[in-house]
Order: C-alpha cells, then sequence, then structure tokens
C-alpha cells in the first residue's frame, strides 16, 4: 500500500457507503480525509479546508463534478489543486480533471493516482498535469466528434503512429480521426498516468459493427503545452478485415 502520509483529501459523494468505505481505505494510509455529500458542502468544507487533493463524484445532487472543481479552484491559494473523477459509467470527464477512476475503484488504482499527483505537486509538476488535461480535452473532442477541437491540442508537426498507419503533421492527423469518427459508439477513459512531457491515456473505444470494441492504449508527447507524438498500440486486424484500413497519408514501412 502506497504511504499518503499527511496528504489531506476532500472526498466529495453522495453515497454513504462509498465515503465510509474510501474515508477507512485513505486514513489507514495516512491520510486526513474530509467528507462531503454535495457540491455544496464540499464548498463549505473548502473554508476551513485546504486540500493537496480533491476526489469527487462527477454525478453530483446539486451539480456537476467539473463545476465543484472549478469553483474551488477559483479560490484564494486552491488553483493548482488536482482533482480525480469517480464515476460509475461512461463519460468522458472535463478536462479539469487530472485523473478519472472507474466505480467501484480499485484501492491500488486509487493508491497509484494519489501518489502520482501528490509526488508532482510536491516537485512542482504542474506542466505534466496540464498535459494530462490537454490529452483528455483531446480525447474529448474525438469522443464528441468535433475536428476543430481535436486541432487545437495538435503541434503543426505532430507525428501519429499505429498499427495501422502512419501520420505527420495536423491537417493529416485530423483528417485520420475525422475518417475514424464515422465508427464511434462511444469512448471511454480507463486510466491516465504521466511523467513529465509524457502521457499515457488507456480507453475503451466501442465502435459500430462489426469492429465492436477496441482496448487501447495511448503514448502521448508534449512540445510547449501541444501534442506532438501520439503513439497508440491496439489490435488493427478488426478494422483491416472490415474496413479495410485507414487510408493514412504514408503506410507503414
Amino acid at each position: 500500500m502506497e504511504s499518503l502520509s499527511g496528504v489531506r483529501i476532500l472526498l466529495v459523494d453522495d453515497h454513504e457507503d462509498t465515503l465510509e468505505f474510501m474515508t477507512v481505505l485513505l486514513e489507514s494510509a495516512g491520510a486526513e480525509v474530509r467528507t462531503a455529500p454535495t457540491a455544496a458542502d464540499a464548498l463549505v468544507a473548502l473554508a476551513g479546508f485546504q486540500p493537496d487533493v480533491l476526489l469527487t463524484d462527477l454525478g453530483l445532487p446539486d451539480g456537476d463534478g467539473g463545476d465543484l472543481v472549478r469553483s474551488m479552484r477559483a479560490r484564494d491559494g486552491l488553483a493548482e489543486v488536482p482533482a480525480i473523477a469517480l464515476t460509475g459509467d461512461s463519460r468522458v470527464p472535463d478536462a479539469c480533471f487530472q485523473r478519472r477512476l472507474l466505480k467501484p475503484v480499485e484501492p491500488a488504482a486509487l493508491f497509484r493516482a494519489l501518489s502520482i499527483l501528490t509526488k508532482n505537486s510536491s516537485e512542482g509538476g504542474i506542466m505534466a498535469e496540464k498535459n494530462v488535461e490537454t490529452g483528455l480535452a483531446y480525447y474529448k473532442a474525438f469522443s464528441d466528434k468535433d475536428p476543430d477541437g481535436i486541432a487545437q491540442h495538435l503541434d503543426a508537426a505532430v507525428e501519429l503512429r499505429s498499427p495501422m498507419a502512419e501520420n505527420d503533421g495536423r491537417d493529416a492527423v485530423v483528417e485520420a480521426a475525422k475518417r475514424l469518427m464515422g465508427l464511434i459508439v462511444s469512448l471511454e477513459v480507463r486510466a491516465t498516468f504521466s511523467e513529465g512531457e509524457r502521457v499515457v491515456i488507456i480507453y475503451d473505444l466501442q465502435c459500430s459493427a462489426p469492429v465492436g470494441l477496441v482496448r487501447t492504449a495511448a503514448f502521448m508527447t508534449f512540445r510547449e503545452g501541444l501534442i506532438s507524438r501520439i503513439e497508440l498500440f491496439f489490435d488493427g486486424r478488426p478494422f483491416e478485415r472490415n474496413v479495410g484500413g485507414s487510408q493514412p497519408n504514408r503506410q507503414r514501412r
């Protein structure tokens, strides 16, 4: 178990069982935990408690978890507090979250996420977390089938590498994304990790029949806050069999 000694956590969830279970789990690792069942209660708690991390359900009785994060960060001294989204469904979280964990939360995944976030904060790794935000925003635009939203997060000389193709340059990568958008049913982010200029996003891409579910890991490299390289790892055979590949601008050698 990771040590969370001295780490201050604000935990927000309207399910009493979840609050109780996660409080016991976090306190057993040494964390100082405050809980709140609603966004309003969380904002009241913040008046006398400055957390190192906010853990919040996405769907709260009185609002959205992303709105709570923004309200928190608008307060003096809380602008850089990292946030983890807790969710039981396939929604892609708001870009203001640094991590997303599926319910029921696996303790190992929770401790790893908290360890990374608190380590990055203590070492001034805010840029790494901003890169995570950008990576999630890229995939939210992808899920929303928004080519312009995708383009704004890409470096002009971005490189895309996948089992199916190689694409170089922002326009080529956006075109490749647009071709794939026609197959997308949903995109569910499973986990995110970051270190320096590298971000890993693991997600499930549900495509229309006969392609189906494609489990994917995206390794992203950043340059000056924009995505400069994306390496995708997945089984490309369903695409090759059913849609004839992505017709890239440059075939893999």
